[in-house]
């Protein structure tokens, strides 16, 4: 018995593999692929550091920095893929998405949103930059009908300046 059939044989009998009805394992066997819900990869230490697995019927990639804090996911969701990096702390720091209106988000050091770059449903370009409360503190616009348009606003969300129209 080579190595793969050994493999295979005691994933089958761990649980982690489903052999399907009337397969074989062999060189020339298209059953050379491993089936199961989470595959996980561990340091010499024993750590996790990457972690591939089906999340709520979606797949989703993990890598593990050295201390085993979230340092990149990766996912595919309904809307589309979505790539996230967390700094040493795991706390978020960058998110890009790419959905119906794709986007990269932006987060201080304590995982808050501070800007956001975007393409809206109306395929315009939108640029936002949240102060300290999450509230839009700047927002750059290019409508396609409107032209350019920017605003900045106080700490409650109030207008302070709007040049152009400013639909956001």
């Amino acid at each position: 018995m080579g190595f793969l059939e050994t493999a295979a044989k005691i994933n089958r009998l761990l649980g982690l593999v489903e052999k399907k009805e009337g397969g074989r394992m062999g060189r020339g066997d298209i059953e050379n692929v491993v089936q199961c819900r989470k595959l996980e990869l561990v340091d010499d230490q024993g750590t996790i550091r990457a972690a591939l697995m089906m999340g709520e019927n979606e797949p989703v990639l993990v890598l593990l920095g050295s201390r085993g804090k979230t340092r990149l996911q990766l996912m595919i969701t309904e809307d589309g893929p979505a790539l996230t990096l967390f700094d040493s702390q795991g706390k978020i720091r960058i998110k890009l998405m790419q959905t119906s209106s794709p986007s990269l988000t932006l987060y201080d050091s304590q995982g808050q949103l501070k800007a956001s770059l975007g393409v809206d449903e109306g395929d315009s370009p939108v640029l936002m930059l949240l102060d300290a409360q999450g509230l839009p503190a700047a927002v750059l616009v290019i409508d396609k009908s409107d032209g350019p348009a920017i605003g900045l606003f106080d700490g409650q969300g109030r207008e302070i300046f709007v040049q152009g129209k400013m639909k956001y």
